[in-house]
């Protein structure tokens, strides 16, 4: 999907003051170099016994199993289908349990900046800002996730892929959504084959599908599942989300690049500020409110 406006704050060199979601950025770097240096390490380890394993949070974010084999059947698909591909239980048992509660707990914090490009009742949501050096962060368990990266590289084909300097943002399309019309992903950093958009579904009930159009134009449905992944090259497959007539589905979205230069549209894309009155943050200060079903308060957009 095409990446909403956020400020991404560690791109623009910018005088004080410095906003909230540029600092929260330069920490969230710091939280995934972190991180690697722990994966790294525990990668040079030797294989601990059954008794001595350690826990989930000790020896790192990762993938499935099944996520790292065929990756060069993986890849041909990826580029017969336009340069998209879609892949099922993706993440380990333990990283996806701690990403499905991290989101749970998002929802009901102030640790996410409201998109002010989003209306709050087709797209709901915000960028996620990283205030604490936590091993449930979002940032470690994906942005930090070492087999993760392995895969995008591997997929993509076009050298070593790193987390970029853009913030995850955390996404919903809610009861009352018209999902979004067909369009390429936008290309944000310079290298278009090296500029990579994801959409991972936390949770989807609904009849939401995700359509794209592979090389030959063949067109192909998806109803995206939880643990899910769908990776996209900038300015390449075709693809669109249809309404959710009546259930709501969850993502997290990012990107993921082999080079930092920007495009000349990312700059198009460092500002995120809106005041009360914008509907996407109104409807995310009512989803925080102790035992809020959010999707009771949707007739507030038509106030």
């Amino acid at each position: 999907a095409a990446p909403a406006q956020p400020a991404a704050a560690a791109a623009a060199a910018v005088a004080p003051p410095v906003y909230e979601l540029r600092d929260a950025l330069q920490r969230g770097r710091y939280a995934i170099s972190q991180a690697r240096v722990d994966v790294v390490a525990q990668v040079a380890q030797d294989a601990p016994s059954a008794t001595d394993r350690p826990s989930a949070a000790e020896a790192g974010p990762g993938v499935g199993v099944a996520t790292l084999k065929e990756l060069d059947e993986q890849a041909q698909a990826y580029k017969r289908n336009d340069h998209v591909i879609y892949r099922e239980n993706f993440f380990d048992e333990a990283t996806w349990a701690a990403i499905v509660e991290e989101t749970k707990r998002l929802w009901k914090s102030k640790d996410m900046d409201p998109n002010c490009n989003l209306d709050g009742k087709n797209r709901l949501g915000g960028y996620i800002l990283d205030h604490n050096h936590r091993n449930t962060s979002l940032y470690r368990l994906i942005y930090g996730n070492e087999q993760f990266r392995r895969w995008v590289s591997a997929v993509n084909g076009e050298g070593d892929m790193w987390p970029s300097d853009f913030p995850i943002e955390l996404r919903e399309y809610g009861r009352d959504s018209q999902g979004m019309g067909c369009h390429p992903d936008l290309q944000m950093y310079a290298v278009a084959k090296k500029d990579l958009e994801f959409a991972v579904t936390v949770d989807n009930d609904s009849k939401c599908q995700v359509t794209f159009y592979d090389a030959q134009r063949k067109v192909h449905k998806v109803n995206t599942k939880a643990n899910s992944v769908m990776m996209v090259r900038a300015n390449a497959a075709e693809h669109c989300v249809s309404p959710t007539e009546g259930g709501s589905r969850q993502i997290l979205k990012f990107i993921y690049v082999g080079d930092y230069r920007k495009s000349d549209t990312f700059w198009q894309y460092t500002g995120n500020e809106c005041g009360d009155e914008n509907p996407n943050r109104r409807m995310m200060e009512l989803r925080r409110e102790p035992d809020s079903d959010h999707h009771t308060h949707s007739s507030i957009l038509e106030l």
